[in-house]
């Protein structure tokens, strides 16, 4: 494979991971919404997609990471040197990929965060509930 292919395969896999992300965006919206009702079927199917699209996510990162290595990156931010280094049009257009699978990923993180406080949240409510209800026996 020649550097041409590996760059086209590398944009590839950019869009692919930016719609893999809005993809998890969505799922994260629905967990919400589920632990808002408190619906623990539904929470738990989503959490498994999320899990099943979370990891197509890190595969694809992998690879994309991979490409860059072979088309002569050696920073940390490749897609940033990949981009520097293409210019022109075609390098506008890998940093619109890139900025995109950003906002997604920063998206998703963003949900995660408040839905780890929403559990916190719950969790609190249930314990001070559990609490007032506990019977004290005197004997």
């Amino acid at each position: 494979m020649d550097n041409k292919q590996r760059f086209k395969l590398y944009y590839q896999k950019t869009v692919e991971s930016a719609r893999l992300a809005r993809q998890l965006s969505e799922q994260l919206d629905l967990i919400r919404q589920y632990s808002l009702k408190f619906d623990h079927d539904n929470v738990t199917a989503c959490n498994q997609q999320a899990a099943i699209v979370s990891d197509a996510i890190a595969q694809l990162h992998q690879e994309r990471k991979a490409l860059a290595v072979q088309l002569g990156c050696t920073q940390l931010r490749y897609a940033a040197e990949l981009v520097h280094r293409v210019g022109g049009p075609t390098g506008e257009k890998l940093k619109a990929a890139s900025d995109a699978l950003h906002d997604a990923i920063a998206a998703c993180q963003d949900k995660a965060e408040r839905h780890t406080q929403l559990m916190v949240q719950q969790q609190h409510i249930v314990q001070q509930a559990t609490e007032s209800l506990r019977i004290q026996v005197h004997a």
